[in-house]
């Protein structure tokens, strides 16, 4: 009885040693409450940093596209017209030096003939002219007579020689307006055109004055474009020596995007009416291979290739705050920092006022303000 007794305390004794063992274990294995630390209250954030780089400004704007030339054939001189290019119809095109009108020319042909006539009889009245002064020039040192410079001018028939020179002249100047005359009987077009409206028709009489034909140049355009005056200063103009800032041109309406190479010709001295912003004039043409998808009046997208941006940086959109602004991370905390915009485009944003080192941060804060407590997030981290 005692033996059985004593086993059971010692059963009894091993159990709570082995409880009090499991207990130790666990009271040294528990988490402890802890103070939250100093990091964990901080935003987790990641940077990026950018490189100055040397860009060339891309500007793009829209403008209002203008054919460069378009012009008012008129007659120059009155007569019937008797010759009508047949393809001549609103929207037909022409090629430079095509014959587009002839005005009856028989009476010009005859006023040429009559000139000629005069200039001959004209050269002929110089040349007896000229003989008479000889002739009165060897009479007058024969006879040895003393004269007062007007009797010596009469008597050498110095202003019948004025007379008889003048009148060649006049007979020549006939002729050259009597030749000039038979060839504006016969009216081509001044450049390559397409034409504008309904040309006069065969029989017209024509008086010098009279309206024919309008043409408009379809092949080359304008594109008034309005930029930002700060812009201005990365353009390159027209000039005898050198050429303009290249240009691509879009129509807005045109959904296959068919583009057209330019120049920027020249800054127009007034600015747009409503905007206030200067407008340049940019140049193109079509190109032989190139189908016209672009009109006058057409409003069309420009891109226009710049001068270079010296240490600039490129901001993609989504990094600007606020318009102007871009966070940075500053030992430990986030700062708000106005940046200088020089330029932008559909894709990103040239800019100046960073420093090679300046960290911007990449992720989206809510409520973001100066002095925010940050922590970078590290590669081991993410």
């Amino acid at each position: 009885m005692k033996i059985a007794t004593k086993r059971s305390l010692t059963t009894a004794f091993v159990i709570v040693i082995i409880g009090i063992i499991i207990a130790g274990i666990i009271m040294l294995t528990a988490p402890t409450a802890q103070k939250r630390s100093h990091e964990e209250n901080r935003v987790r954030i990641e940077t990026v940093t950018l490189k100055p780089q040397n860009i060339n400004a891309i500007i793009e704007t829209t403008g209002t596209t203008q054919t460069a030339q378009e012009s008012t054939i008129t007659a120059e001189v009155s007569g019937t017209v008797v010759y009508v290019n047949p393809t001549l119809k609103p929207g037909a095109i022409i090629k430079k030096d095509e014959i587009l009108f002839k005005i009856d020319d028989a009476n010009y042909q005859a006023a040429l003939k009559e000139a000629e006539a005069s200039l001959q009889s004209a050269q002929a009245n110089l040349a007896i002219e000229l003989g008479s002064q000889e002739v009165s020039k060897n009479e007058l040192k024969l006879s040895g007579r003393k004269l007062t410079p007007t009797q010596k001018s009469l008597t050498l028939r110095e202003p019948q020689l004025q007379t008889a020179q003048a009148n060649v002249t006049k007979a020549e100047a006939a002729l050259q307006k009597a030749k000039k005359d038979l060839e504006r009987t016969i009216i081509k077009a001044p450049y390559d055109s397409v034409v504008s409206d309904t040309p006069v028709s065969l029989g017209t009489t024509a008086t010098s004055g009279t309206t024919l034909v309008s043409l408009v140049d379809n092949s080359n355009f304008w594109v008034l474009a309005e930029i930002d005056t700060h812009l201005l200063k990365y353009l390159k103009f027209s000039n005898k020596d050198n050429e303009g800032s290249k240009a691509t041109i879009t129509a807005l309406s045109d959904k296959d995007g068919l583009k057209y190479k330019g120049v920027v010709k020249s800054l127009l001295p007034k600015t747009d009416a409503s905007s206030r912003r200067p407008i340049v004039l940019v140049e193109f043409t079509l190109e032989d291979h190139q189908t016209q998808t672009i009109f006058d009046g057409d409003i069309a997208s420009v891109t226009i290739e710049g001068e270079v941006i010296h240490d600039a940086y490129k901001l993609p959109w989504n990094l600007l705050k606020n318009s102007k602004e871009v966070w940075l991370y500053k030992e430990g905390v986030l700062k708000i920092q106005d940046i200088n915009i020089i330029h932008r485009n559909s894709s990103e944003i040239i800019i100046s006022g960073l420093s090679p080192k300046d960290e911007i941060i990449t992720t989206s804060i809510g409520g973001a303000k100066d002095g925010l407590k940050l922590q970078k997030v590290t590669d081991g981290d993410k």
